[in-house]
């Protein structure tokens, strides 16, 4: 539970400055749109990514894809 526990989900600070956002369904929500947002990635290396498309290849050949 330590690893995944998100302080701010479960104990928001209560600031006066920002609006209430919620229950934490709400809160959790707010975050992952935000996440889904602003995230940017960093792209694979070329080496990894030339692996995983050999696997993806390979298993859509096995399934018949």
């Amino acid at each position: 539970m330590r690893d995944i526990w998100i302080p701010e989900l479960t104990h928001p600070r209560i600031s006066t400055n920002e609006p209430e956002i919620g229950d934490i369904h709400r809160r959790a929500k707010v975050k992952l749109d935000k996440i889904l947002a602003e995230h940017q990635p960093q792209p694979l290396e070329e080496t990894v990514q030339y692996e995983l498309t050999k696997i993806l290849t390979s298993a859509e050949q096995e399934l018949g894809i």
